[in-house]
């Protein structure tokens, strides 16, 4: 699990969503490093 430090507004704006979003799940990393990202 990776803790998102700023509010669910922000959150929605960095997954390109004009409204909030509470949270997320990578169902497929492809060839990003998502999934290396720390650990909580």
């Amino acid at each position: 699990m990776y803790s998102f430090n700023g509010n669910n507004s922000v959150l929605g704006a960095a997954c390109g969503k004009p409204f909030p979003v509470s949270a997320i799940a990578i169902l497929d990393g492809g060839k990003s490093d998502v999934l290396n990202l720390k650990a909580n």
